[in-house]
């Protein structure tokens, strides 16, 4: 599966231009609304959780793909949700599961694969992002307003910043994220 190397490990990924990748950024407290229809993927693939860093929608379906011809499992570490733990021995096999509250680093591992991690983020609302491979982060759609900005990185913590945003305006926020 992944032969004499190790899969890389995604908790810190610095960008080549020192940015952070697979850190979520979300407004805090927005207003709720309804989840899509369309279910958050996640896939067991070379024995790594593809994508590290997902984001679903309160009653949003997340469905987790063994893609792998090998034993994985899915085990969630909640506070907020039921928590589940799922055998996934054949490749192609699905779990579908439903978080019901908001929650910020539910955390999913492969207890088979140690070193087998992601994170789920469940919010109420439409208004995150997660940083890509350059650090960026876009939030689309927020109306003008005052609002409280969080960033949540695994093992780089959490910030927060304030920013109102005019009508029809858009606004740069930068986090500096050191590790503790």
């Amino acid at each position: 599966m992944h032969g004499d190397k190790m899969p890389v490990n995604e908790d810190i990924v610095i960008n080549p231009n020192h940015t952070v990748k697979w850190a979520l950024v979300h407004v805090k407290d927005a207003p709720a609304s309804p989840p899509p229809a369309e279910a958050v993927e996640i896939d067991q693939k070379g024995c790594m959780f593809v994508p590290h860093v997902a984001v679903a929608r309160a009653g949003q379906k997340v469905i987790v793909k063994n893609s792998d011809a090998v034993l994985h499992n899915v085990r969630s570490e909640t506070k907020l949700n039921k928590a589940f733990n799922i055998a996934q021995p054949i490749q192609g096999m699905t779990t579908t599961k439903t978080f019901e509250n908001p929650e910020i680093g539910v955390r999913m591992r492969c207890d088979v694969h140690f070193w087998m991690v992601s994170y789920v983020h469940v919010l109420n609302h439409p208004f995150y992002a997660v940083t890509g491979d350059d650090g960026s982060y876009a939030i689309k759609d927020l109306p003008a307003g005052t609002y409280t900005l969080e960033v949540w990185h695994e093992k780089l913590g959490t910030q927060t910043q304030s920013v109102t945003l005019a009508e029809g305006g858009s606004q740069t926020i930068d986090f500096t994220l050191k590790k503790a």
